[in-house]
């Protein structure tokens, strides 16, 4: 009989996460000499509502830099904070001396001179959201504080703690832009090695007392004094409103001038340039460069202002709840845990299925140029354990936390039954023991508390809460598409959730479909 029952099970369970049409599904599915067994259909309601993420975990290698504004959210702006990496090991080449040995032997004298010729900032990107052709401008500043790390997880930083505008020397660079270069040619652009740059022009006095000190400091001392001397740079957009460029590679680079020499004869070998109007060849000093990356090693931070007071009245809005980034609003769902336990208490809960609807047109002005595209993926995670899962680069475990993706405007999730279970559980471990002792401890943001009565273990830990959360994953398709990393969406994006409350302040539910097993 165990093996009959066991068998109904699993029946149950695939049935239901093959059907989005449930009906009665679960009932009366039961071999007859099994009367003693139920399979049943339950449906709860879910509540949800608008929370603002007032502070978004930034674990990205992406620096966000522009400004817009959106029609529903209002302006919004980025900019981003980078240090720079130095390799192990890394130097200039030296300066070359044709009475050294050790250089004549050399048949490639790199330097011709201990100077720098050129110091740029070269950012790179291969996407941007917004205008592609109206001009827009940034300007580069250089740190005079090494970047908090602490601090830069989040994109609440505030780039003024670490340079001083009012300083004339801190603004080192500025560049005028638009995301699509269209003085390339097209044949260019087209290419598939083509990537997008800004090249922005530095005071040349940057990359020579680098190579100052590179030269006092040698190659070991260097690297560990790396970050002491050059502390970072802020990223700052002061232009129109236009876009948003994802810059996903930036590098600091110092030209300097070189030239080849033959070992034989120790002269100048030609380089083959051919000048302007010129009808032969000549002589021509050739140039080398040495660079200095932003690497995901390195502290990077973000930092994005929005109007929290748009924010606020989209979060009260009645009919739907929201999902956007970069603006920082997630809907949190409220559970039936309670509901189930006292229902479900002599049943076995074997799968719980919910989905979140989405609505087709998102934007409320049809006439907006650069529409908001919807978020592919949907974080469900505990209330609870949601900032601790970025900070520590976690990934869905589907116990605690699930990943949906968006297909046809809907978010499902297949099984939550191990979610249901181990926050029923936690509560009646936490009700045990305050009955038992008197109190219970229980971890906050403040730390350790001490709570005395059930109703406020539950009011602190939220533990029928959970969050709904906008994510960008990153894909191995080498290893049977396993996912690597989940981080917070930075993009522009929205979506509108079918729920939260009417009007008049009467919730809109969301069905929890539930398939347990009741024994008589």
């Amino acid at each position: 009989m165990k093996a009959k029952i066991v068998l109904c099970i699993l029946f149950t369970v695939c049935l239901f996460s093959c059907d989005d049409n449930t009906g009665n599904l679960g009932i009366g599915m039961f071999p007859g000499d099994d009367q003693g067994v139920n399979g049943k259909l339950k449906r709860y309601q879910i509540e949800t509502s608008s929370k603002a993420l007032k502070k978004i975990f930034a674990r990205t290698g992406i620096g966000y830099v522009g400004r817009f504004t959106d029609p529903d959210f209002g302006p919004y702006e980025a900019g981003f904070l980078t240090q720079f990496s130095c390799p192990e090991g890394f130097e200039f080449p030296k300066v070359y001396d044709k009475n050294d040995p050790n250089d004549r032997t050399n048949p490639k004298a790199i330097m011709v001179k201990d100077e720098i010729y050129r110091t740029e900032l070269i950012l790179r990107y291969k996407k941007f959201f917004g205008d592609s052709i109206t001009p827009s401008h940034l300007s580069v500043y250089l740190l005079d504080k090494k970047l908090d790390a602490k601090a830069a997880k989040y994109t609440d930083i505030n780039p003024a703690e670490f340079y001083d505008e009012s300083n004339p020397s801190s603004l080192i660079g500025s560049k005028t832009y638009t995301a699509i270069d269209y003085s390339v040619k097209d044949s260019i652009r087209n290419l598939s090695t083509y990537i997008p740059s800004l090249f922005v022009s530095l005071p040349t006095e940057i990359g020579q007392q680098l190579l100052e000190k590179s030269r006092e400091l040698g190659k070991e001392k260097f690297h560990e004094e790396f970050k002491n001397l050059l502390k970072g740079i802020y990223v700052k957009c002061d232009g129109a409103e236009s876009n948003i460029l994802y810059i996903d590679q930036v590098e600091l680079r110092m030209i300097f001038e070189s030239y080849y020499r033959d070992e034989k004869t120790d002269t100048i070998l030609k380089k083959k340039v051919k000048p302007v109007d010129a009808t032969e060849y000549e002589d021509s000093t050739g140039y080398r460069y040495r660079l200095f990356a932003a690497t995901r090693e390195i502290v990077q931070a973000n930092s994005l202002q929005i109007d929290p007071a748009i924010i606020e009245q989209k979060i009260n809005e009645p009919n739907y709840t929201y999902m956007k980034t970069p603006a920082g609003i997630y809907t949190q769902a409220t559970m039936p845990f309670q509901q189930m336990s006292e229902e479900l208490a002599n049943d076995t809960l074997n799968v719980a299925k919910v989905t979140f609807s989405s609505f087709n047109d998102n934007m409320s002005n049809p006439e907006f140029a650069y529409p908001l595209e919807v978020p592919e993926y949907m974080l469900l995670i505990r209330e609870k354990d949601r900032d601790a899962f970025f900070e520590n680069n976690k990934i869905n475990d589907n116990i605690t936390s699930y990943l949906g993706q968006r297909i046809k405007n809907r978010y499902s999730f297949q099984d939550l039954s191990q979610l249901i279970n181990i926050s029923m559980n936690e509560r009646k471990k936490a009700e045990d023991e305050i009955q038992e002792k008197g109190s219970v401890t229980i971890e906050t943001p403040q730390g350790s508390k001490q709570v005395s009565s059930i109703e406020e273990w539950e009011r602190e830990t939220e533990w029928d809460k959970v969050a709904l959360i906008p994510v960008a994953v990153s894909i191995d398709q080498n290893k049977n598409n396993m996912v690597t990393a989940i981080n917070m969406e930075l993009q522009p994006s929205m979506a509108k959730l079918q729920g939260g409350h009417k009007a008049d302040g009467s919730p809109i539910y969301t069905d929890l479909e539930v398939v347990y097993t009741s024994f008589k």
